[in-house]
């Protein structure tokens, strides 16, 4: 009786069940109007209209980035009505269906590349055995009194197999060459399988209610990843005589899986992923360690293993293939770029980069430190990328228009009266942070590719000096001295050079640093000859008790070839002692300045069109006779 009771009872639920009408949903159409690209990540806004019939309705938003952060969606309205909740969810079958297609394609790698190992092993076996068959051809000529049929025998025999060597040759590097190509093609696949995993997409999901028809407009937020910008620069000067030209510009990617179409772009200097928690102190505990060593102001040695101005390299996949769009970052730094086409990648590094970070989509991120000038990297896949996110909705009654708060404007002219750009774009100062409004529509696909966006251009009065340290190089350096730079809200990224209209290198914009005063070094001016050479008729040594004296003496030669005068600075040192023991005393200096502490010294001098300038710089030390000095530097 019971059996028949619970039976009917399921019979009765599942007719219920079945008898339910399917949900249904409204398709909500909506177009991107807006996006604001953070230095990681962007903030995506959408505007969509419908009419609503009386009652609950369940709206759908199609075609979304995958890569969305849902707790950064938000859905606002406009109307009488009320939102009731509001859902995210994944295209999960789709995105299986991609997993599985590139996991037999790399299975099919694999199993090429173990059969052209094994061709090539098998093209090695032939090779020897064919260079022991030519050496041992000669053997007629060393061994005498072979009969005739004996040697038309051992030709014959050396004859068939050359050709059976030769001809199983031949079929090995074929079928390399047939492996080779079939992996080729299963590479393209592999790229055309990672290109459409951005068709995998987000939906919302919007349940509203209303008391009659109403005509409703929706407005849809949210961030999304695989995004971001870096501050870009293309400095100019003319002469030493003119302004300074500075034109910032904002290399913006993006793998959203969006395409952003003829929108407006906002560039902010915020990055959401840090955090916004005040850090707190822990306890210092002092205790013993070996004392480090000085560095001295001004001037560096060179060290061995000096840090690289900048580093290249490719990042592939595990496949081996160049991925286009992976984002390449110098840690702690807005310093950055993204791979070309072919996975190829070039950044011109800050003074202090240590480490490199490399994130792609649906790979896991990897953190380099900085070995050489060659970096090549290759990702591995985030094997978490597709797990489900599901928001939880909220109940709102929204019957008025979109509000918010409109952040005060601040022109970018200085109180030098530097002129702003021409380019429509409005600088925006909030709280606490900067955005460039850029007011010209811009489409940008959603291909990892990298767009140059105009920011502004400042023309800015500024002081030129050369500088020059012929210690590490003989080089002369054109440096640009701006004061008040931080009016300008400049930030830390490349900067092309260009001097009289000559591209003339890349540096560093280097704005981390408290100072009134920025410098931006403009490079190398060949027409500026510096020379240091060693003074030997200065240079000899003397013994006094147990005591050696060295006597060192350096000529430093500076000569101007430009048609203008130039101020230079020239920067040498003194050797600090390390010991009581160890005595410096400087016997010429031509009149530089020297810094006590650091050792340092520098002559600062004006140089007409073709006028030399000759100084010295003589010293002498004293130590122990049994020590030893290392003073020809």
């Amino acid at each position: 009786m019971r059996r028949t009771f619970t039976l009917i009872v399921l019979q009765l639920t599942f007719s219920h069940l079945i008898s339910q009408p399917a949900k249904t949903y409204v398709n909500l159409p909506t177009e991107i109007r807006h996006v604001t690209v953070f230095l990681e990540g962007a903030q995506i806004t959408r505007t969509g209209q419908i009419t609503l019939s009386a009652g609950r309705t369940h709206l759908k938003i199609k075609g979304l980035s995958p890569h969305m952060d849902e707790k950064s969606l938000q859905v606002k309205g406009e109307g009488d009505f009320t939102i009731l909740s509001v859902n995210r969810q994944l295209d999960y079958l789709t995105s299986l269906n991609q997993q599985e297609g590139v996991r037999l394609i790399m299975d099919s790698l694999r199993n090429l590349r173990s059969d052209i190992k094994r061709e090539q092993a098998k093209l090695e076996v032939i090779d020897g055995q064919l260079d022991l068959l030519n050496a041992n051809q000669s053997f007629s000529g060393r061994v005498s009194g072979l009969e005739v049929n004996t040697l038309k025998e051992a030709m014959e025999y050396f004859k068939s197999e050359l050709m059976r060597l030769s001809t199983e040759r031949l079929l090995a590097q074929k079928n390399i060459n047939q492996r080779e190509a079939k992996k080729n093609e299963f590479n393209l696949q592999l790229k055309e399988l990672r290109a459409e995993k951005e068709k995998v997409t987000s939906e919302v999901v919007i349940w509203v209610e209303a008391d009659a028809r109403v005509l409703a407009k929706f407005s849809v937020s949210y961030a999304a990843s695989n995004a971001g910008w870096f501050p870009n620069y293309d400095i100019r000067a003319e002469s030493v005589d003119s302004t300074i030209v500075i034109q910032y510009k904002a290399m913006v990617h993006q793998h959203t899986g969006e395409d952003w179409n003829n929108i407006k772009l906002t560039f902010s200097n915020a990055n959401p992923n840090q955090s916004g928690k005040v850090p707190d102190l822990d306890m210092w505990l002092l205790v013993y360690n070996r004392r480090p060593l000085s560095k001295i102001h001004g001037i560096r040695a060179i060290a061995e293993n000096a840090s690289p101005q900048s580093v290249s390299g490719i990042v592939v996949g595990e496949d081996g293939v160049g991925l286009p769009g992976v984002n390449v970052l110098v840690k702690g730094s807005t310093v950055g770029t993204v791979t070309d086409i072919d996975g190829r990648y070039n950044l011109t590094l800050p003074n202090d980069a240590a480490v490199l970070v490399f994130s792609f989509i649906g790979m896991t991120a990897q953190e380099k430190t900085i070995s050489g000038k060659y970096m090549d990297v290759t990702m591995v896949p985030d094997v978490t990328q597709l797990d489900e996110v599901v928001v939880s909705g909220y109940a709102t009654k929204t019957r008025k228009s979109l509000t918010g708060s409109i952040a005060s404007v601040r022109g970018v002219s200085s109180i030098y009266g530097s002129r702003a750009s021409d380019l429509p774009v409005t600088q925006v100062e909030n709280q606490t942070t900067v955005e460039f409004n850029v007011n010209v529509p811009y489409s940008i696909n959603s291909s990892g590719e990298q767009y140059k966006v105009d920011l502004a251009t400042y023309e800015i009065p500024a002081t030129y000096k050369y500088y020059a340290v012929p210690k590490l190089d003989q080089d002369a350096f054109l440096v640009a001295n701006i004061i008040d730079w931080d009016n300008y809200q400049l930030m830390e990224g490349e900067a092309n050079l260009f001097l009289e209209g000559t591209f003339v290198g890349r540096t560093i914009l280097d704005t981390r640093y408290l100072s009134d005063t920025l410098a931006i070094s403009l490079g190398r001016d060949k027409n500026v000859v510096i020379s240091r050479n060693v003074v030997e008729d200065y240079r000899r040594n003397r013994l006094i008790g147990g005591n050696k004296i060295d006597y060192v003496g350096w000529e430093i030669e500076a000569r101007n070839k430009k048609s203008s005068s130039i101020d230079l600075t020239i920067l040498d040192q003194l050797p600090v002692p390390g010991s009581n023991q160890i005595t410096v005393n400087e016997t010429e200096l031509s009149g530089a300045i020297k810094n006590e502490q650091s050792g340092e010294v520098k002559w600062q001098f004006k140089l007409d069109p073709g006028q030399s300038k000759l100084v010295n710089l003589h010293y002498s030390v004293k130590y122990p006779k049994e020590k030893y000095l290392a003073l020809d530097r």
